[in-house]
């Protein structure tokens, strides 16, 4: 939800002033998905549509962010709705990251006033409207080049959660097969390692990253093309690095790691929802990458 306030500085003031003037401690969902939403231009704004998933955090939020295209231009744009005008649908029964309350939603038809909606590529060219009263470089970010991290954040505390829970849990545990103790094993002391050297190295790529890309603002430069594809491969690859090192702490729990009494498999059911994301799946971003590095083009949206 934090990346959410960073976003909506980019916003027009008015807008700003409409989700934030009554509570400042007001809540916002999103789905950037902009084939679910389809909106028509009309007079002061545009009439909107759609059913969008993946809405994480709607249980909590009062306004939602929602991707959509604009009939007849084709432009991608996004728009702030309350909550209040979309319906929600209880359909978020999953096998991980069950908190997040990742709902459905849909509009019909829903009237948006232009100071609460704004063009995709304004916030991909770090010159967005919210710039003129908010000249802090957070919120001229490039939205796709780093929203990667903001999913493989959460992924790395998930893997130094499970480290630390693997380790606390076999400390003094024997085998229930020979008795024998578990901590004297080299191959579990050797995926142990792994997996904190995993979360270490995650955690200092996404670090340098952001402060890179603070810094390019802050001294007047924008983003470069380079970087946002850099940034989009590293947010990835940090995250699937952890990914991998705790399912290998998983399955060296053995099964004492399937009860639910067990904080392992949570661990490891939520880090395996959490890869799933598009944006953290190194068959696409993997590839993204690479076709850029080798002169044959790369995301258009970044």
């Amino acid at each position: 939800l934090a990346c959410h306030h960073w976003m909506l500085g980019m916003w027009p003031p008015e807008g700003q002033d409409r989700v934030w003037n009554e509570n400042p401690n007001t809540l916002i969902a999103s789905s950037m998905i902009f084939p679910a939403g389809r909106a028509e231009a009309g007079h002061g704004g545009y009439w909107l549509s759609g059913r969008w998933p993946f809405c994480s955090g709607i249980d909590w939020s009062d306004w939602l962010m929602l991707g959509g295209t604009v009939e007849g231009s084709g432009e991608k744009r996004i728009f702030m709705v309350p909550k209040a005008e979309l319906e929600v649908f209880n359909n978020w029964e999953v096998s991980g990251l069950c908190g997040t309350g990742s709902k459905d939603c849909g509009a019909d038809g829903v009237f948006v006033a232009d100071p609460m909606t704004i063009a995709a590529a304004d916030i991909q060219s770090s010159r967005t409207p919210g710039s003129a009263v908010n000249s802090n470089p957070l919120f001229n970010l490039p939205q796709a080049g780093l929203f990667p991290h903001i999913i493989a954040a959460p992924i790395i505390g998930m893997a130094e959660g499970a480290a630390d829970d693997f380790t606390e849990a076999n400390r003094t545990a024997t085998s229930t097969y020979n008795a024998s103790h578990i901590a004297s094993y080299q191959a579990v002391q050797m995926k142990l390692a792994s997996a904190y050297a995993a979360v270490a190295v995650a955690r200092t790529m996404l670090r340098a990253n952001c402060d890179e890309a603070s810094e390019t603002l802050t001294s007047g430069g924008v983003c470069s093309e380079k970087q946002k594809h850099r940034w989009r491969r590293d947010g990835s690859y940090a995250a699937n690095l952890c990914f991998d090192a705790t399912a290998d702490l998983y399955k060296a729990t053995g099964g004492r790691g399937t009860y639910k009494a067990n904080p392992i498999q949570r661990n490891y059911r939520d880090i395996s929802v959490g890869i799933s994301h598009i944006s953290m799946s190194w068959d696409v971003m993997g590839s993204e990458y690479g076709a850029y590095a080798l002169g044959l083009g790369g995301n258009p949206a970044v």
